[in-house]
């Protein structure tokens, strides 16, 4: 039935102004969050596939509205609108099937795309994520997709009222600012509203620390557990955290295994009672029958401090020296 409707050609949707540029901000979030040069939104039109949204990211060599011929083009975008299917191919240079495909000429050898249809079940397009290295994508990051996927199909239905484009951004933005995994603020949004609350605590002379925290020995969980389990060690470490500190207090997924923890109003002395807490609870607990444990590196913000990243710089200092120093400890810098 699929084949049987491009065979014929599928005149282009239109999409209204408001819609576009919600899109816009998906495919630059996306790119932003999977870490990768180019996001795509293809759509159907006649019998060809042409780019209709494109990541505004550094390295994406897609620009908008380029057609390719439809049928026999070699695309992957074309058979996942086939097959309707998802379609991961991690490396095309080490696959036979997609080695000669059209997206290698822009070096692009991973792809993960996922269909978009209408409600009607007739195909609209693709959206998929690109890249220049081998990529092997979890769980986690397949239903990011699938969420944005099914928020563009579910865009095709709605009417642009000022309140649906309101709630969709307040959407999008939690989306953009918030670590998918955790549930916590990412690296992203730690940096715009830390800055933001130093300042005002700055100019009350009230006392700031950073906290960095790791978890130690993580590729040991990995290796020995797997990687789906330690992922549910990260997804468990905020939620140990959380009750040590207070609503004030700002907690983020700093990347990978490693955590920061802005403490307000909170001297280096309070800091340290605060971070020792943080330890002994993951000490004393585990996830899964898994025990672990963390290292933390504190440093106090000082009014003459030149920037925030000077400071998270001198407690990294503390996390290496406690890391260095036997692990499960906090150090001060």
């Amino acid at each position: 039935m699929i084949n049987q409707e491009l065979q014929n050609g599928i005149k282009a949707f239109d999409v209204n102004d408001d819609i576009v540029k919600q899109w816009q901000e998906i495919v630059n979030c996306l790119a932003i969050l999977m870490n990768v040069p180019a996001v795509l939104i293809m759509r159907l039109n006649e019998n060809k596939i042409e780019i209709f949204r494109t990541s505004k990211s550094k390295d994406n060599p897609y620009k908008l509205l380029g057609n390719k011929n439809f049928f026999n083009s070699g695309l992957y975008c074309e058979t996942v609108i086939r097959t309707n299917k998802r379609l991961h191919v991690s490396n095309a240079l080490k696959d036979e099937a997609w080695k000669d495909n059209p997206d290698i000429a822009f070096n692009m050898i991973s792809y993960l795309g996922f269909p978009i249809r209408h409600s009607d079940s007739t195909p609209f397009g693709t959206l998929c994520v690109l890249d220049n290295r081998e990529r092997f994508w979890d769980v986690e990051e397949e239903n990011l997709i699938i969420q944005f996927r099914n928020m563009i199909e579910n865009h095709l239905e709605l009417t642009s009222t000022v309140e649906e484009v309101h709630r969709l951004n307040a959407s999008l933005e939690r989306m953009a600012y918030y670590d998918h995994m955790t549930n916590i603020y990412n690296r992203r949004y730690f940096f715009e509203i830390a800055e933001s609350t130093i300042t005002l605590l700055k100019r009350d002379k009230k006392p700031i620390s950073i906290v960095m925290i790791d978890i130690d020995n993580f590729k040991s969980i990995n290796d020995t557990y797997g990687h789906a389990m330690g992922d549910e060690v990260i997804k468990a470490l905020p939620q140990k955290i959380i009750p040590c500190i207070r609503e004030s207090d700002i907690l983020a997924r700093f990347g990978g295994e490693e955590f920061i923890l802005l403490l307000a109003n909170s001297n280096r002395d309070n800091a340290l009672i605060v971070s020792q807490k943080i330890r002994s609870i993951i000490e004393d607990t585990s996830v899964n029958g898994i025990k672990f444990t963390v290292s933390l590196g504190l440093s106090q913000i000082n009014l003459d401090d030149v920037s925030l990243r000077d400071v998270i710089k001198k407690a990294d200092e503390g996390l290496y020296q406690a890391k260095n120093s036997g692990k499960n400890k906090v150090c001060m810098n």
